[in-house]
């Protein structure tokens, strides 16, 4: 008995069209990760309302076929068990897909590196990388872009899952629960995902590193060492702060938030010091720090040519 008929008690329309949309599916008229027609398309297919209709669709998001979120069309999800005999079809012709979701910025050699790897690693003779993301000048632009990536990748071609750089801190939350809802594996590449968000994370231990470079410091004599950060909501950034402060209070010195410093990022029009503006006031202090720890080496690069 097709699924969707064992969701609460429905009206005959509301089956008869449920279990043809679960068969489409299933059968692969519908693609897994693809549009279904219009509701008006569906309305006058049926020849039913769209209230009735739209009890098809929630009968079938209840039982997994579906993905229905706010303002855009529902989608089949790509976990969906398809008959044997499409697995059977789709066998020799079809490469999977991996969505490659990372911030672009020429500047940054890290965003280069992580293309890199994912190209090296893969075997391009049954996948396929469809590499996209955002750039832009602002955080709330690169939040929407991010956002509109997931999405294209989503309910455009059929993905077998997503690698993410991500940017959008609590913003992105709601599409980033649409990806996973649509049955689509996340893997977030060194900034880790939102604590609502249950994905796998490749990244370094930012805490022990930033602790063990200002524990270097502290060791050559350093007691006064000053923390340049940047703007970035990513744990990446927290971690390292988070380091530097433990590094501090462990070997019995006490942070001192007038030595922490937000810097600009290159490019990026956002709450934060230029580094130039950072070095002349660590210059000027009446008891300068004798050392910087930097957020990125991109960071310490500029304060070092500031200085």
């Amino acid at each position: 008995m097709p699924q969707g008929r064992q969701w609460g008690a429905q009206s005959p329309f509301v089956e008869h069209i449920t279990a043809t949309l679960e068969d489409r599916i299933r059968t692969g008229a519908y693609r897994t990760g693809r549009w279904l027609p219009t509701e008006r398309e569906l309305c006058t297919e049926f020849a039913v309302s769209r209230a009735t209709l739209r009890h098809a669709l929630v009968a079938l998001e209840h039982n997994k076929l579906l993905v229905r979120a706010a303002g855009c069309r529902p989608f089949v999800r790509s976990d969906v068990e398809l008959a044997p005999e499409v697995y059977a079809q789709r066998h020799e012709t079809t490469r999977r897909s991996i969505g490659l979701c990372v911030k672009h910025d020429p500047k940054y050699s890290g965003t280069y590196q992580i293309i890199q790897g994912a190209r090296n690693t893969a075997n391009t003779d049954s996948i396929r990388l469809i590499v996209a993301g955002p750039s832009g000048s602002t955080y709330p632009y690169i939040v929407q872009e991010e956002a509109r990536t997931l999405l294209r990748m989503v309910q455009g071609e059929d993905i077998s899952g997503i690698v993410i750089w991500y940017c959008g801190g609590d913003d992105n939350i709601p599409i980033l629960e649409t990806v996973q809802r649509a049955g689509i594996p996340l893997v977030f590449v060194d900034r880790a995902p939102p604590a609502s968000i249950d994905a796998d994370l490749v990244t370094i231990d930012n805490r022990s590193a930033a602790r063990g470079a200002v524990q270097y410091l502290i060791e050559r004599g350093h007691e006064r060492i000053a923390h340049v950060t940047n703007p970035e909501r990513v744990s990446t950034v927290a971690e390292r702060r988070t380091g530097y402060i433990e590094a501090l209070e462990t070997a019995g010195l006490t942070p001192d938030n007038g030595l922490i410093f937000t810097a600009c990022r290159t490019g990026m029009r956002e709450a934060g010091q230029e580094p130039s503006q950072i070095a002349s006031t660590l210059i000027l202090m009446a008891n300068p720090p004798t050392a910087v720890f930097a957020v990125t080496d991109y960071i310490a690069l500029a304060i070092v040519g500031a200085l």
